[in-house]
């Protein structure tokens, strides 16, 4: 039975760190769009040549650079404490991840109760 427990604490290990990598994912995706967006209005200003201008270009361009390496180092640090977390408290996140799936199963359901009434009316 403690092989079994510890299968289920593994799987639920594996599930949690696939979920916080590809919520990673998906934030880093909009960060480096955001950071490539602001790197193009940058580049459009190139051609400006007013000195406020060309000041703001530059102040900028160091918030970028600044802002990649803290958002590089802030996410390695967030994947470790979320690894940490689920490694330290399994139970706790099989049981908010059964809550939800309940939740959304219940929604779901009603949604469909509700589609096959009217269909039927």
């Amino acid at each position: 039975m403690a092989t079994n427990g510890n299968e289920l604490d593994r799987a639920a290990a594996r599930a949690a760190r696939e979920a916080a990598r590809a919520a990673r994912a998906e934030v880093d995706t909009q960060v480096k769009q955001l950071l490539t967006d602001v790197q193009a209005l940058i580049d459009a200003l190139r051609e400006v040549a007013d000195a406020k201008v060309s000041l703001l270009r530059s102040r900028l361009a160091n918030a970028v650079a600044a802002t990649k390496a803290a958002w590089s180092t802030r996410a390695q640090h967030a994947l470790e404490q979320s690894d940490r977390y689920v490694h330290a408290q399994p139970w706790q996140l099989v049981g908010v991840a059964a809550t939800s799936g309940l939740i959304v199963g219940l929604f779901l359901g009603a949604r469909s109760r509700r589609f096959a009434l009217r269909d039927e009316a």
